[in-house]
């Protein structure tokens, strides 16, 4: 064992699997001390042997009391798998360290009292051996693009026309801390290889921030953040390829390029609401050019004004590549080009399996019974999960809890067979296992879905940069929305994303009124409108019976409790009103025939 210049090296497991067979997974923890060589230690108690090495801070840059570190992988001399991280000062918070599975995959992260130091771990059912000889090869590894069995391969980010199925199928971003501001989650991705032309000649590396990072102390007046502000460095690392830069921000940002030796930065495109300027690379290399901003890829970063799609699209048809990465945050401070020496580019395999096929009166409910004896019974979406309305009682049945998700806004659903689509404000659209309650996000930016004759009718949303807004498209299921097949209907311009169909009809309404539209599906024709008798408040979900009742789901007159109220769904005659037994406000409202 060698033994470390200076203070000694501690190492310490806080939990580790034991199990006896398969990979394991270690919460390590360590103070790296001022050392230039390799410390090799075994922790007693555990099947697991550990092997870390600590350097010198070689790209580790002092900011003040608190500094950023960069996660890459890397490959040692003797074959192992390390992961090394840049690790920061951070005044006297309390001590912690990554956590690190047996591929080397770093998860999370923390921060230490000591000065900035770089380690890696490897971490194997057995202590490291030595190396094999020539003669002695290693067995062949994995192959990277072989997914885990519970995996599936990323299909990236698709951009259909029309917008419908617009899709970001992506594994999570990998939590970057330094490349955003203090606390917040960075937002990247790879672009599987396979998605890549093959001989694109560039790589493309789409950055886009709203804000830069200002570190300016306390506040004053004028702010000297209106002033000026720290820069966003990009750091570009050495590439296979030359590297083709977009960088979109929507306030004014000073972007420092700083390319590593043995790196290539052939062109840079920059845009955004406010003034942008380019610095650390020749300025006929840069080009001013409209661009939208975004601060992530998922639906949920784009809810507060962030229009990834569209600044895909463009980044995409000014350059004519396919984007290698993206990267965002909604205030940037620094981004290494790659951000991940080996990013992942499996995803998870679909937790909702359910078959579409069935009819919903086809849909078994176990416990359901009585409620299913009535003329109509509905499924709504609570907080405690997916529950069964029964329309002549109101007797409500639970049927499955949901995992936990946003239930902002799912007002309208679509039934088919043993799964729930719905379309969250935060979360875009999502399908639901109505037997086990497990929920798919699909990342597709929507405002609306409902089901009709075995299909999906789905209204795209008002994002910006989405084309066809507000309008109504059909889907066959899930497998038309992967291949972003759909087909327009006539229902265009349409504002209420409260909506439901029957017999060629459209019903649609605004969040909070008294008034339901009724459009041809076909012609977009404008039908009639149908104003509620005594009701004049949030509707939460409607449907339409085969005999004529409109099922609305709302607010009682008193409180904030749900009713499920029926009306003539020509006249708007008031027939009926349930209250809805649960403590929980009740969203969206899909049914099915009874008895």
């Amino acid at each position: 064992m060698h033994k470390p210049v200076g203070i000694a090296l501690l190492i310490v497991l806080a939990a580790c699997s034991v199990a006896s067979a398969g990979p394991k997974d270690c919460w390590l923890a360590l103070f790296p001390a001022p050392v230039e060589s390799a410390v090799v230690e075994r922790i007693d108690g555990c099947s697991v042997g550990v092997r870390a090495c600590v350097f010198g801070g070689e790209r580790c840059r002092l900011r003040r009391r608190s500094i950023s570190f960069r996660i890459r992988r890397t490959q040692l001399a003797e074959g192992a798998q390390c992961a090394h991280v840049v690790l920061s000062t951070s005044g006297d918070s309390p001590f912690s360290m990554p956590k690190v599975s047996a591929s080397g995959r770093i998860r999370g992260a923390g921060r230490v009292r000591a000065k900035q130091r770089m380690f890696c771990a490897r971490v194997n059912d057995e202590p490291p051996s030595d190396p094999p000889t020539p003669d002695e090869p290693p067995s062949d590894p994995p192959t990277p693009d072989e997914p885990p069995s519970n995996g599936t391969t990323c299909e990236g980010v698709t951009l259909p026309v029309p917008a419908i199925g617009r899709r970001a199928h992506l594994p999570p971003s990998l939590p970057l801390l330094g490349t955003c501001a203090d606390g917040e989650a960075a937002s990247n991705y790879t672009t599987p290889g396979h998605l890549v032309p093959p001989g694109q000649a560039d790589e493309l590396h789409v950055v886009s921030v709203y804000e830069p990072f200002c570190s300016a102390p306390a506040p004053e007046w004028p702010h000297p953040c209106l002033v000026a502000h720290d820069p966003v460095r990009v750091v570009v690392e050495p590439r296979e390829k030359p590297v083709t830069l977009v960088l979109a921000a929507y306030d004014a940002v000073r972007w420092q390029i700083e390319v590593r030796p043995g790196a290539t930065v052939r062109r840079v495109l920059t845009g955004g609401y406010h003034a942008q300027e380019v610095v650390g690379v020749p300025r006929e290399m840069v080009e001013s050019v409209y661009l939208p901003y975004a601060y992530g890829w998922e639906v949920s970063r784009n809810t507060g004004g962030g229009e990834f799609w569209s600044l895909l699209e463009q980044a995409r048809g000014l350059t004519g590549l396919v984007e290698t990465s993206f990267q965002g945050c909604y205030t940037g401070r620094e981004f290494a080009i790659p951000y991940d020496a080996d990013p992942p580019t499996t995803c998870e395999a679909s937790p909702v399996d359910g078959d579409e096929t069935l009819t919903p009166e086809q849909v078994a409910f176990p416990g359901c019974a009585d409620v299913l004896a009535e003329s109509t019974a509905c499924l709504t979406v609570t907080q405690g999960g997916l529950a069964l309305l029964g329309v002549d009682s109101g007797a409500s049945c639970p049927v499955a809890p949901v995992a936990s998700h946003s239930l902002y806004d799912l007002s309208s659903l679509g039934w088919l067979g043993d799964v729930l689509y719905a379309c969250s404000y935060n979360e875009g659209l999502v399908r639901l296992d109505v037997q086990t309650g497990a929920v798919e996000r699909l990342e597709m930016p929507c405002a609306a879905a409902t089901a009709d004759a075995g299909s999906l009718l789905i209204l795209t949303g008002y994002e910006p940069g989405m084309s066809s807004n507000s309008s109504v498209f059909r889907v066959a299921g899930y497998d038309g929305l992967l291949a972003g097949e759909a087909e327009a209907t006539g229902v265009t311009n349409l504002w209420g994303e409260r909506m439901t169909a029957r017999d060629g009809l459209l019903y649609s309404a605004w969040h909070s009124t008294n008034t339901i539209q009724v459009h041809d599906l076909a012609t977009g024709e404008l039908v009639r409108e149908v104003v509620l008798e005594g009701y004049d408040n949030w509707i939460n979900g409607l449907d339409v019976t085969p005999d004529g009742r409109l099922l609305i789901l709302g607010y009682a007159e008193e409180g904030l409790d749900s009713q499920l109220m029926v009306f003539d769904a020509v006249t708007g005659a008031r027939l009926g009103t349930h209250l809805v037994p649960s403590a929980d406000t009740a969203m969206g409202l899909e049914c099915r025939s009874g008895r």
